[in-house]
């Protein structure tokens, strides 16, 4: 309990700082630390999410500053893997590396059985 509220206090404390930071160099924004209008997790419990929908929703994540938790992009990996579409997983997996989103155990089970999955088993025991 203590772990996630100072987590979530580190968070908007980042924001807060950015948010100052903006306003000193004149470009105030849209605020873009106030975590309570993001809409992602909303979007992710939608049931009929299409594939070309959950690629647009990782591209505007990806540009979103600050970035979403790694758990948002762990639950967009998992929803698109439930769309039986493997390769887009281990695809968006690689770039989330890229952007240095850290992945969760979690993160690294759902990329191993897209590979499983999808008939790469050596690719997959590199991981471990």
């Amino acid at each position: 309990m203590r772990r996630s509220i100072a987590a979530g206090f580190a968070s908007v404390a980042k924001g807060f700082l950015l948010h100052n930071h903006r306003l000193q160099l004149g470009n105030p924004g849209i605020s873009p630390w106030i975590r309570a209008f993001s809409n992602y997790p909303r979007i992710l419990r939608k049931s009929g999410l299409e594939f070309n929908e959950a690629l647009e929703l990782f591209t505007r994540m990806a540009h979103s500053y600050p970035l979403p938790s790694t758990v948002d992009f762990t639950t967009l990996l998992s929803v698109i893997a439930k769309m039986k579409r493997y390769d887009a997983v281990i695809s968006l997996f690689e770039q989330m590396q890229i952007l240095g989103i850290s992945p969760l155990l979690y993160t690294y089970n759902v990329v191993l059985n897209c590979l499983c999955q999808s008939y790469q088993p050596c690719l997959a025991s590199s991981f471990l």
